[in-house]
């Protein structure tokens, strides 16, 4: 069922299609963008996130290729879910104990 956009979003997507504006996020886009992430995350979570820190992605491949890389070393074995993705590095696969439904979940 689609509910249709809300006006602001409208109006955010027709000045950007008036502005012709249909490539990379420009600069100062970018960092109100960065400012309004660090305020979500301080209004609903209580962080003090320095915008400086927060960048934003093209998707959501381009995300896990930036964690995949930051976050295991280079030359270890890939998850085998990203293997496919040739985009993606390939690196350790992280290892967590299972959760069953009706198990403690400790």
């Amino acid at each position: 069922m689609d509910f249709g956009a809300a006006p602001a979003i409208l109006d955010a997507l027709a000045g950007l299609s008036a502005d012709a504006n249909f490539g990379y996020l420009p600069p100062h886009l970018a960092d109100e963008l960065a400012a309004a992430c660090a305020e979500f995350q301080k209004r609903r979570y209580g962080w003090d996130t320095d915008p400086a820190l927060i960048h934003n992605v093209p998707d959501v491949l381009k995300a896990l290729e930036i964690a995949i890389t930051r976050f295991s070393s280079p030359g270890s074995p890939g998850h085998p879910a990203h293997a496919r993705l040739h985009a993606v590095p390939v690196r350790a696969r992280l290892r967590r104990p299972r959760h069953h439904p009706g198990q403690d979940a400790r």
